[in-house]
């Protein structure tokens, strides 16, 4: 129980916490899962007990929404990133195949002109 707000902000507060506002501090027992008990002014946690420290290897921070929000937005961005490069792979692979068909048909297009040029000669004379 806390008796004193201002007091425990001032002078107790200092030795172990960064916080140095009292809604900080209740925020940050929010995220360690502590819980108000029917006194407004007290909190408890199920591993947070008197003479059982093993207990307090139990208490976990969880995760902030807004930092869960930015991890998902990053985990979006890499999958846009690798969704990009793969379409420039496919796009690079397509004109590579294209440019190369293209190649082979002017090839042909330009010998089958050879031939009738021959032709073409032959007739002229």
């Amino acid at each position: 129980i806390i008796h004193d707000k201002d007091d425990m902000m001032d002078n107790l507060a200092p030795m172990f916490f960064n916080q140095t506002k009292f809604r900080s501090f209740t925020r940050q027992l929010n995220i360690w899962g502590f819980v108000r008990t029917d006194t407004l002014d007290g909190w408890r946690h199920n591993h947070f007990l008197r003479g059982r420290p093993h207990l307090l290897n139990e208490i976990e921070r969880t995760q902030v929404k807004s930092t869960a929000k930015a991890e998902a937005l990053a985990q979006q961005a890499l999958n846009a990133a690798d969704s990009a490069k793969n379409v420039a792979v496919a796009a690079n692979e397509t004109n590579s195949y294209s440019s190369s068909r293209l190649d082979a048909q002017a090839q042909s297009f330009q010998s089958s002109n050879e031939d009738n040029s021959a032709y073409v000669g032959i007739a002229a004379a």
